[in-house]
């Protein structure tokens, strides 16, 4: 049976940009990717991802739009299950 994990934006924009626990977020998507958990997120986590991501200086506006087009998070390699808290 899998593990259910709620993970928020903090954990995603690890895997994006190297801070501390980025480590701990690689693990949670490599078990996610091998089936041992599954993984829930809040409805808004595109936006508060992106969020973070134009505010780090790392990735320009070009690039966030590049790389999430339609202002939708879509990571093609390891898509995360979303799901709303009712």
């Amino acid at each position: 049976m899998e593990k259910e994990k709620v993970v928020d934006a903090n954990i995603i924009v690890k895997l994006f940009l190297e801070e501390e626990f980025s480590s701990k977020a690689l693990q949670l998507r490599n078990d996610y990717i091998r089936g041992v958990i599954t993984i829930v997120v809040p409805s808004l986590l595109e936006y508060e991802v992106l969020n973070a991501l134009k505010y780090s200086d790392i990735y320009s506006d070009e690039e966030l739009i590049q790389k999430f087009p339609n202002d939708t998070i879509h990571i093609k390699q390891y898509p995360i299950q979303q799901s709303l808290y009712t």
